[in-house]
């Protein structure tokens, strides 16, 4: 409420605020600052805490990702080696026939193969 009064937040701008997770409403509010203050700054707020919640938005699903695969060492640094169009094509496609296995050098073979 004090950050919302600060910034004289609109219903819709603290709504907003209010649907990211705890992690990401502490970055928006840590890290929000707009240069010209003395303006109404709900627009300049609705598109930065999109970014941030995007952003954890996905860096939640790339770790949900390794996990479901298991992947180790070796292959997470190669997954974060990829470019951001790679990584999200490695992580919409790779569907290994037998999950049931190791799928390290499998999924190590697919992303090399996405490059």
């Amino acid at each position: 409420a004090e950050f919302a009064e600060h910034w004289q937040l609109t219903e819709a701008s603290t709504a907003l605020l209010q649907s990211f997770d705890l992690q990401a409403q502490a970055k928006v509010m840590a890290e929000f600052s707009p240069r010209d203050a003395s303006r109404d700054v709900n627009a300049i707020f609705a598109k930065f805490a999109q970014g941030v919640g995007s952003r954890e938005q996905r860096a939640s699903s790339v770790q949900t990702f390794l996990a479901q695969w298991s992947l180790g060492p070796e292959a997470q640094q190669l997954f974060f080696g990829l470019p951001p169009l790679a990584q999200q094509r490695v992580m919409q496609e790779f569907r290994p026939r037998d999950a049931s296995s190791d799928c390290n050098n499998i999924f190590m073979k697919f992303a090399q193969g996405v490059c």
